[in-house]
Order: structure tokens, then C-alpha cells, then sequence
């Protein structure tokens, strides 16, 4: 990435991605668009930071000398060459973006049907919900996150539930709230494959809201060792899932 005579090419971290505060044990950055998660180490988390710092972005040159401040007795040449393993990193995983790069392709009609498929299962869903059939909603639900998986990936499923709008009127009661938990545990039994966390938060999340709970999917990440994990959460309290998931995970992103 390193900027060629005469051009300025200006560096960003690319949109849907979040990431953790940057500290002296580093930080975890979660791209949403690319279902990925990467694990920083100190500096690796400090120039990250920089670089999200900067609204306009940086060029390579800007942040290498922004570093040099930091590292004072640092040969500014070790300093570039940790800069350009950072940011090929960066861009192969898609978490930056240059501002000169124009990427024009092809209409995605994969990611247009994982959008829209959800939306025409809402309207499906509702006679369900109507006759409390909420373990066959359940079910037809999983199989539509596992649909719309196999379509967009990671970011498709995301954007699906951010959509997922909430029922009115609210029928927010705990008979109900248990009911609908139970369902999903149910319908994760039957379902042919093993469902992910990814795709059991999610499935719960839709059918809360659709039962006018405003549920949220929560994607949280825990460093040592790593992984990732998703669930759900009403009123800021972990629902269906380990109560202390909120302390063993760090959060990145809710929707």
C-alpha cells in the first residue's frame, strides 16, 4: 500500500466495521460486510486506531510519520515496514478501503434475494404467530437464516435482522417471552443441521420482534482463545443464552 510518485491515495477503514478500544494488550475488529474478525496485538491496535482516528483517512506517508510521534526511538524505516504489513492485512480482509479504488461489478443478485427473502417470510410468519404455532415459526425461520446464509454470508444475515422491524402493539409479557425461547430451543432440535449461535440469536431475535419485543442481536468476541459468539438480548439482558455472556465477551456490534 505504499503511495507510488505523485498520487495520494488515502486510506479508511472500510463502512460496517467496529471495533474494540485499542489498549497496550491490543484490540478486535469485527468487518460485518466480510463475516470476519481479526485479533490486533498492541501496536497493531495503535495504528488502527490512528487510522480510524482520521475521518478523512490517511495516506500511508500521514500515518507512518502520525506513528513516529509515538515511536520516538524507533528508525522510521522499521516503523514503514510495520505500517505496510498492517495495512496488507488490512486490505485483504477488507477493513480498509483506498479512496482512488472504484470496485465496479456485477449486479449481486445473490445479495439482493437474501434481502428480499426475509421480507416475503415476514408476511408468511404472521398467521403462525396468530395461531401461537411459535415452534413451526421457529423452524421455518431457521431454514430461512440458513437460505439467506448460503446467499450473503455473514453480512446478509446481519442486515436481515437489523431490517427485522418490531410488531405492534407490543405484546411484551414473560408468559410469552418463555413460549418463544422454548420454540427455538425446540426448533434447533429438529433442524436437520446444527445451528450456529449466529443462527439461533438471529431466528430468536426476528420472532421476538415479531411478537413485538424489541430484542436485539448482539455479536460479542472473547480473545483468550479466541472466538466469537452471538445471542440475543431484551431490555440490555442477555435472553436464551449463558446470563454472564455480556462479562466473558467483549461487544463490538448490536443491531
Amino acid at each position: 500500500m505504499r503511495n507510488n510518485p505523485g498520487t495520494l491515495t488515502r486510506i479508511s477503514v472500510a463502512p460496517d466495521v467496529y471495533f474494540s478500544p485499542a489498549t497496550d494488550q491490543g484490540c478486535i475488529v469485527l468487518n460485518v460486510n466480510r463475516g470476519n474478525v481479526l485479533s490486533l496485538n498492541g501496536t497493531g491496535a495503535l495504528m488502527f486506531s490512528k487510522l480510524a482516528e482520521a475521518k478523512d483517512g490517511l495516506t500511508r506517508d500521514e500515518l507512518v510519520e502520525t506513528l513516529r510521534r509515538e515511536f520516538v526511538a524507533v528508525e522510521i524505516s522499521r516503523i514503514g515496514d510495520a505500517v505496510d504489513d498492517l495495512l496488507a492485512r488490512l486490505t485483504q480482509t477488507g477493513t480498509v478501503r483506498a479512496e482512488n479504488v472504484v470496485a465496479v461489478g456485477r449486479r449481486d443478485v445473490r445479495g439482493e434475494l437474501a434481502l428480499r427473502l426475509p421480507l416475503v417470510i415476514k408476511h408468511l410468519l404472521r398467521p403462525l404467530l396468530y395461531a401461537k404455532s411459535y415452534t413451526l415459526a421457529a423452524l421455518v425461520l431457521l431454514f430461512t437464516a440458513e437460505a439467506v446464509r448460503g446467499l450473503g454470508g455473514f453480512r446478509a444475515i446481519h442486515d436481515s435482522v437489523a431490517h427485522w422491524s418490531i410488531a405492534l402493539p407490543s405484546r411484551v409479557d414473560d408468559i410469552t417471552l418463555a413460549n418463544a425461547c422454548a420454540a427455538v430451543n425446540r426448533a434447533c432440535t429438529w433442524h436437520p443441521k446444527r445451528s450456529l449461535c449466529l443462527q439461533r440469536a438471529s431466528v430468536l431475535v426476528c420472532l421476538l420482534r415479531s411478537l413485538g419485543f424489541p430484542a436485539q442481536l448482539v455479536i460479542g468476541v472473547h480473545k483468550m482463545p479466541f472466538y466469537g459468539h452471538a445471542w440475543a438480548e431484551l431490555g440490555g439482558k442477555v435472553v436464551n443464552d449463558h446470563a454472564n455472556a455480556q462479562k466473558f465477551f467483549h461487544v463490538l456490534n448490536r443491531c
